[in-house]
C-alpha cells in the first residue's frame, strides 16, 4: 500500500486498521499506535516471516530442543518468537521517538518501562565506588534497561558492536531523558580501556554476554560454556573486567508478562575475590562466566519464546562431531531403486532447519553448522523434501529426464550428508 504523508506523519485515517499498511512500513512507524503493530504482527504466518530470518530461530531452537520437542513446536516457538523480536525492536525505537519529543521541562516526570526495580539495592552495589558490571542476554525485554537506567538516574555505558553503536547512538543522544546512556563500540581498539575507567569512575557498565562481541569481531572466544546441552565459544570480557576493577557482576533480564512491558530479574551477583592473589587464576572469571550463562538458561526455560538470542546461538556454539554416514557411498542406481519401491524423501527435522532467505530455500544443518542453498531451478524439490508427505520419484520424473538426473545427483549429496532421510527411517540412526 501506497502511505501517503511524509515519514514520521500519519493521517488519523492510516491508523484505522493495521491491514491498511504494509508489515515494513509500520515498522518503521515509531508513532504507530501499539495496538495497530501488535495486530500486524500476530497476523504474520510463517511464510510471511520467512524473509525475516526466522530460520536463524529455527536452528537455534532446533540445537537445544531438538531432543526433546516435536518439529512442529519448534516451528510454532519459532514463528512466535520472530514476532516477539520484531515487537522488541518496534517497541524500543518507539521509546526513544516518544522520548525524543519530550520537553526538557517533562524529563523528570518520564517513568521506567520495567516493574521490579531495586534502586537501593543497586546503588548499595555501588557504594564502594568501582561501579557495577550488568550482564544482560538477548532475551524478553532486554533493550530497555539501559534506557530504565538512565531514567532512574544511574549513568550507563552500554557495549554494543560497531553496527549498534552507530545505528543508535545518536538517536539516544538526542534524547533529554537518556543524557545518562552512552553507547560504546566494543569492537573498537581502546573498547576493553575505556570500559575499564567507566568502571573506575563509579557508573554501570552494561553488555549482553550472549552477543559476543569485542576486539576481535563476533563469533565467541577461546573459552567455552555448557548452556542448555549446547557447548559454546564465549568471550570472557565482563568478567575480566570486574576482576581488574573489583567490581560486582549482576545477571539481569527483563521477563515479559500479561498486560505490562516487562519486569526486571536481578541476580545472580558475583563479586570477585580479594587479596593479593590473581582472579582469573583463582577461577573467578570462568566460574562467573559460567554462573551468567547459567542464570540465562534458567530464563529460557521459563520461556523460550522470549529468547531473541536464539537466531545469535549457531555463530558461537561448537559443531557437534560425526560419525561416518551410512549413506557416504550412496549410488544413483541405489537412489532410483529406492524411490522405484515406492519410497520418499523427506528433510531429516531432527537436525535441519529448513527456510526461505532471499527467495532462495537456505537450509542448516545444527550438527555441523554448515548451511546449503539450493539452486532456483530445484526450489519445488526443496518444497517438497519439506512437506510431509515427501518427495517421490513423481516429482523427480517430472523434470524431465535431463533435469532429473540433475535432481538426483542433488538428492544423492544431500542424503550422503544426512540432510535429507527416507520417510520411513530413524533421522538420527546415523549418529
Amino acid at each position: 500500500m501506497v502511505v501517503h504523508g511524509a515519514p514520521g506523519t500519519a493521517r488519523a485515517t492510516d491508523w484505522d486498521s493495521a491491514q491498511r499498511l504494509d508489515l515494513d512500513t509500520l515498522l518503521r512507524r515509531y508513532d504507530a499506535p501499539r495496538l495497530s503493530v501488535r495486530a500486524a504482527l500476530e497476523a504474520m504466518t510463517y511464510e510471511d516471516l520467512q524473509e525475516r530470518g526466522v530460520v536463524f530461530f529455527d536452528a537455534g531452537f532446533l540445537a537445544v530442543f531438538g531432543e526433546q520437542w516435536a518439529r512442529r513446536r519448534i516451528r510454532e516457538t519459532s514463528v512466535a518468537a520472530t514476532r516477539s523480536w520484531l515487537w522488541s525492536a518496534w517497541e524500543s525505537h518507539a521509546l526513544i521517538e516518544r522520548l525524543r519529543r519530550t520537553q526538557e521541562s517533562a524529563v523528570e516526570d518520564v517513568p521506567p518501562q520495567l516493574s521490579g526495580w531495586d534502586v537501593s539495592h543497586l546503588r548499595a552495589l555501588m557504594a564502594h565506588g568501582r561501579g557495577l558490571m550488568l550482564c544482560s542476554f538477548h532475551y524478553g525485554a532486554f533493550r530497555h534497561i539501559a534506557t530504565d537506567l538512565a531514567i532512574l538516574g544511574f549513568d550507563v555505558v552500554m557495549a554494543v558492536d560497531a553496527k549498534g553503536t552507530k545505528e543508535h547512538g545518536e538517536a539516544i543522544a538526542s534524547v533529554p531523558a537518556l543524557r545518562r546512556l552512552t553507547l560504546l563500540d566494543a569492537e573498537a581498539p581502546a573498547a576493553f580501556e575505556r570500559l575499564r575507567v567507566v568502571l573506575e569512575q563509579g557508573a554501570i557498565v552494561l553488555i549482553c554476554v550472549d552477543g559476543n562481541t569485542g576486539q576481535t569481531g563476533r563469533g565467541g572466544g577461546q573459552h567455552t560454556v555448557d548452556f542448555l546441552g549446547c557447548t559454546v565459544r564465549i568471550k570472557t570480557g565482563p568478567a575480566r573486567l570486574a576482576a581488574a576493577v573489583g567490581s560486582p557482576l549482576l545477571h539481569c533480564v527483563a521477563t515479559r508478562g500479561r498486560g505490562e512491558t516487562g519486569h526486571v530479574v536481578l541476580g545472580p551477583e558475583l563479586w570477585p575475590p580479594t587479596g593479593n592473589g590473581d582472579p582469573t587464576e583463582q577461577g573467578f572469571v570462568p566460574d562467573a562466566m559460567a554462573a551468567l550463562w547459567d542464570a540465562s538458561a534458567a530464563a529460557v526455560r521459563r520461556d523460550p519464546v522470549a529468547w531473541e538470542g536464539a537466531r545469535l546461538l549457531n555463530r558461537s556454539r561448537v559443531a557437534l562431531e560425526r560419525v561416518h554416514s551410512p549413506h557416504a557411498s550412496l549410488t544413483i542406481e541405489a537412489l532410483r531403486a529406492h524411490f522405484d519401491g515406492g519410497r520418499a524423501l523427506r528433510v531429516n527435522e531432527r537436525w535441519v532447519a529448513d527456510g526461505w532467505l532471499d527467495g532462495r530455500a537456505c537450509w542448516t544443518d545444527v550438527r555441523s553448522l554448515s548451511t546449503f542453498a539450493f539452486p532456483d531451478w530445484a526450489s519445488d524439490v526443496a518444497r517438497a523434501l519439506a512437506e510431509r508427505s515427501g518427495l517421490t520419484a513423481q516429482l523427480v520424473a517430472a523434470h524431465g529426464d535431463l533435469r532429473a538426473g540433475q535432481v538426483l545427483e542433488l538428492l544423492q549429496d544431500l542424503i550422503r550428508r544426512d540432510v535429507v532421510v527416507w520417510s520411513d527411517s530413524d533421522p538420527t540412526a546415523s549418529l
